[in-house]
């Protein structure tokens, strides 16, 4: 339960209750206007109380999965070799969630892009305590009004047989950072299009058995002097997502500055808290090798931990950008072990039994869970899987 009550001429109490204790958190007038009080209750109900009903808290238990991107999309195709590389530099320990990302067409084709069965099978065989969390972006040519029409029916079922035949857990991450201003060409795009193309890909996979896709609904952050927009407008519903999730990075001396992890994250996971009851993952993170004032990257990873262990109760999961990005003619390294004085703190990090956590089930929504009717479309002929040598390289936000 909580109340909002007057504290002082200048300031509001937000009062928290559980079924043993109340914690009153105090807000000034000026961050209440400027969060809003929505957020500002979101970010409340995100933290937890000081102390919970006798026997051990839940912040000592609570378990995080710990993923990675490896630096290119070669797990989505049997290419291990990125991966395995990362694993030797995380001192053998293998991550709960592995990201890829592929584009529904290749840039300058008209050729569909399909999952390999086998290729993800083998995934699965290779690293059983991992799950896939797949970023499926509709570009080159791919708009949300031509999957609304239809046009792509034949394409979405193909795909969701193969995943459907795979028969393990593969997280989906359809449309990414849609709240983002850069130019990907489903960003920003009208709200009521934007949620008509989610419910129209997960009815028709839901309509044809495929059970063992989750599907991960993941904003662009939303921060002081960012550039995205709340994202609540293009929420698809409780009924239609079985994951939320944020992307957000601390960019360093390459661009906004130095951010801890809290600076990044913590006002939007308020906002996404008090949006669904979902679980949360962190689909894409990284923290840059340098500050403007030689802040220390280790430190942050260490800073980090320490937030996922004591605040955030709906954050299941949390994925590195392992990678080197350009921006502004700078290159942010994202990746571990840049510079090489952090990898003992990426290590200790990993390493921690609290984070080797398997990913948790999906929070089952109240609402309707039921797939509309839809027409399936027949197998096509001839659709194959990609060669890691074409492989799509991956997109990431600017913001």
């Amino acid at each position: 339960m909580y109340t909002w009550r007057k504290y002082t001429r200048t300031a509001f109490s937000l009062e928290l209750r559980d079924e043993s204790r109340m914690e009153r958190r105090t807000y000034t007038r000026r961050e209440v206007v400027k969060g809003g009080a929505a957020a500002l209750l979101g970010a409340s109900l995100a933290l937890p109380l000081a102390s919970r009903r006798a026997g051990t808290p839940w912040y000592l238990t609570r378990g995080v999965s710990v993923g990675i991107y490896p630096s290119g999309n070669g797990p989505l195709y049997g290419d291990f070799a990125e991966l395995d590389a990362y694993i030797n530099l995380a001192g053998g320990v293998v991550p709960k969630l592995v990201s890829v990302f592929s584009a529904w067409m290749p840039e300058g084709s008209t050729s569909y892009l399909h999952p390999n069965t086998d290729d993800l099978i083998l995934f699965y065989n290779r690293y059983p305590g991992s799950l896939l969390v797949w970023t499926w972006e509709p570009r080159y040519g791919v708009t949300l009004q031509q999957i609304n029409s239809g046009a792509h029916d034949a394409y979405i079922d193909e795909v969701a047989r193969r995943i459907g035949a795979v028969g393990k857990r593969a997280l989906i991450r359809f449309a990414h950072e849609m709240n983002g201003n850069w130019s990907w060409p489903w960003l920003n795009q009208p709200p009521a299009d934007y949620i008509a193309a989610w419910k129209r890909i997960v009815g028709r996979f839901r309509s044809l058995g495929v059970t063992n896709a989750e599907w991960v609904w993941s904003p662009n952050t939303v921060t002081v002097g960012g550039s995205a927009k709340d994202f609540s407008p293009w929420y698809p519903g409780d009924a239609y997502v079985d994951w939320t999730a944020l992307d957000g990075y601390n960019w360093g001396t390459v661009h906004t500055g130095w951010r801890t992890f809290r600076e990044v994250f913590q006002n939007s996971i308020g906002l996404i808290t008090a949006l669904s009851p979902h679980g949360i993952i962190i689909t894409e993170t990284g923290c840059h090798s340098r500050g403007p004032y030689n802040e220390s990257k280790g430190y942050w990873y260490s800073q980090m931990a320490a937030e996922l262990k004591q605040n955030y109760p709906r954050l299941q999961g949390v994925i590195n950008m392992h990678m080197i990005h350009q921006r502004n003619g700078e290159d942010a390294e994202w990746r571990v072990d840049m510079p090489i004085t952090s990898l003992d703190d990426w290590q200790n990090f990993v390493a921690d039994p609290q984070f080797k956590a398997p990913l948790g089930a999906v929070r089952t929504a109240s609402a309707d869970n039921t797939p509309p009717k839809v027409t399936a479309v027949a197998p096509q002929d001839g659709a194959t899987g990609v060669n890691p040598s074409t492989n799509v390289s991956a997109t990431f936000s600017e913001a």
